[in-house]
């Protein structure tokens, strides 16, 4: 049986992922949840629906991955080998809060996402 290992994607690609997800999140932080639509979001970002579509599997995974992207940035800047796993915390959640005062529509989306889950559709991997 052959091993098939995942490709790196191209620079091409990234760059498109970055497109999609910055453009969904000026959307989002425009027009909230429920004025993102998957077709207006593409012709925005500069890719054919379909991309979208075969990328993310919904709107809700698209605008996950987007906000998640948002809060791994955060954490890469304030992470700081001179301060203790504390502090470390403490200044994400501060930074945190203050992305989402600036983009309250970030954390409406987050929440409306969360309660639309369906029943088999875990939150968490863990067990």
């Amino acid at each position: 049986m052959k091993d098939f290992k995942r490709k790196s994607p191209t620079e091409r690609q990234r760059k498109r992922r970055e497109r999609i997800l910055q453009t969904t999140r000026d959307q989002l932080a425009e027009h909230g949840y429920d004025g993102v639509n998957m077709r207006e979001l593409a012709r925005a970002a500069g890719v054919a629906t379909n991309t979208l579509y075969n990328l993310y599997k919904s709107k809700d995974n698209l605008i996950l991955e987007a906000e998640i992207e948002f809060i791994e940035a955060l954490k890469g800047s304030v992470d700081a080998d001179n301060h203790t796993a504390l502090e470390n915390f403490i200044a994400f959640h501060g930074e945190l809060a203050e992305g989402m005062e600036r983009n309250p529509r970030y954390a409406q989306s987050m929440t409306k996402i969360l309660i639309n889950a369906a029943r088999n559709q875990p939150l968490s991997k863990a067990p």
